[in-house]
């Protein structure tokens, strides 16, 4: 069902109504944000032992350079080159 209704930006904070959270409680949200456009998805978190699963069972063990260039390649997508 979609549904159009008004929300409001004030002092840096989204409200939103009611009936657009009402499903919504404690959900995680992906947030996109263009010029004139915010767009809210609800996304699911990764189980950790599932993924876990699915690399064992391809048969690629994790290993520490493997964690650093993760947390690398991470820091620099998420903090603009680390900073």
């Amino acid at each position: 069902m979609k549904e159009i209704t008004t929300a409001r930006i004030k002092d840096n904070t989204l409200t939103l109504p009611k009936t657009a959270t009402k499903n919504w409680r404690n959900a995680d949200i992906a947030v996109s944000v263009s010029e004139d456009t915010i767009i809210l998805k609800r996304v699911a978190k990764p189980n950790f032992w599932e993924t876990w699963r699915k690399l064992k069972k391809s048969g690629r063990a994790v290993n520490q350079k493997d964690v650093d260039n993760a947390v690398k390649w991470a820091r620099s997508k998420t903090y603009a080159g680390g900073t």
